[in-house]
């Protein structure tokens, strides 16, 4: 069960679903929150801990221990809404 989302956010939810040992760690411009994906189990894509964010524009950057490139995705948060975010 999900807590109860703070009035006034919108909730991230971010999913691993690399297998292996790819950690990945994600960072959520311009607030600066820092989260680390543990990698996916069997066929389970594993989520993050909820991050609750005001509405508005993010950038996310992920990168994967020993991997030298990384990935960024701008994404919309709203007010009352969870946004479940896959990485692959």
């Amino acid at each position: 069960a999900q807590p109860s989302m703070p009035p006034g956010k919108g909730a991230l939810i971010m999913y691993n679903c690399r297998g292996g040992n790819d950690l990945i760690t994600v960072d959520v411009i311009p607030v600066g929150i820092l989260q680390e994906l543990p990698p996916k189990t069997g066929e389970d894509c594993r989520p993050g801990e909820p991050i609750y964010l005001d509405p508005g524009e993010y950038a996310l950057r992920a990168a994967i221990a020993g991997v030298p490139s990384f990935g960024e995705q701008s994404i919309t948060i709203q007010e009352g809404m969870a946004l479940d975010f896959t990485w692959y």
